[in-house]
């Protein structure tokens, strides 16, 4: 079988569906399975290559299983970015920055929640660095954090030089002759050189820069 005979990025598939997770960090089985038009048992197989090869990891969030790439950020600040897909967790990262130095209190008198809902989302947000509390007197109040400031500043979006290094790493020990031909900030191309006399050049392009957050 074709997945049997190539390397884990040499295979098509298995090279879209790394490419589109990169592009779509905290997506989930079946939201890459209806974007790809992949067959179920086909994608679940690809990821589990890809896991095991080390290039995507799964963690359960929100009651699922979503796939974020290993090397392309900071494991923290893939989770902060996976916290942010929730919408009361991104209603209250939205009024910290927007009223540095706000507390609970005011969070849920401007949002409308109950303190304890509000409480649980502060909690796990300071934890991924998207806020972080400051005690100012009797009140414990909340300003961006790093993880907030690189989301804000798009440092997110940007592709660094080290997952680069890694990524052509990979594709060189998969007989690919991988060459950089461009790295803009957030879009990165590399021009994979036939290897064999009947195999035409590709591209291979990773483009952040549509990424929502």
């Amino acid at each position: 079988m074709l997945s049997r005979r190539l390397g884990c990025l040499e295979h098509p598939v298995r090279q879209e569906v790394y490419r589109w997770v990169c592009e779509n960090p905290g997506a989930y089985f079946f939201e890459i399975a209806n974007e790809l038009s992949i067959p179920t048992g086909t994608l679940a197989w690809h990821l589990r290559v890809l896991e095991a090869e080390g290039l995507l990891e799964k963690i359960k969030f929100g009651g699922r299983v979503v796939f974020y790439p290993r090397h392309l950020r900071d494991a923290k600040l893939e989770k902060a970015l996976l916290l942010l897909r929730n919408k009361n967790a991104r209603k209250i990262f939205d009024i910290v920055v927007a009223n540095p130095g706000v507390n609970q209190s005011e969070i849920v008198e401007r949002f409308g929640l109950h303190h304890d809902t509000v409480r649980w989302h502060i909690k796990r947000m300071v934890k991924a660095g998207l806020i972080r509390a400051k005690r100012e007197g009797r009140s414990r109040k909340y300003y961006v954090g790093e993880s907030g400031e690189a989301i804000i500043s798009g440092e997110a979006r940007k592709i660094s030089p080290s997952f680069v290094e890694f990524l052509l790493d990979r594709l060189h020990g998969e007989r690919l002759r991988p060459e950089l031909k461009s790295l803009e900030g957030s879009t990165l191309v590399i021009k994979l050189k036939p290897v064999g006399p009947y195999e035409d050049e590709r591209t291979f392009t990773i483009d952040l820069s549509k990424f929502r957050i």
